[in-house]
């Protein structure tokens, strides 16, 4: 049987204006979430290699 595992992941980068506006909030989302079972957490795109990772933090238009 499969469980679902339900995640929230901020692709972030250090130098991003926007990114960094956004910090407190997401800290703040990360301590309520621990209520309901939700994991949240975020990746430092300037430190990771991935492809993959990288381009979802473009969606947002803000930090490309």
């Amino acid at each position: 049987m499969c469980e679902w595992v339900c995640l929230f992941l901020l692709s972030y980068a250090p130098w991003c204006p926007a990114c960094q506006q956004f910090e407190s909030e997401w800290v703040q989302f990360a301590y309520r979430s621990a209520d309901y079972n939700v994991n949240v957490a975020k990746v430092d795109i300037a430190m990771q290699t991935s492809a993959y990772v990288c381009l979802t933090s473009l969606a947002c238009g803000s930090c490309g």
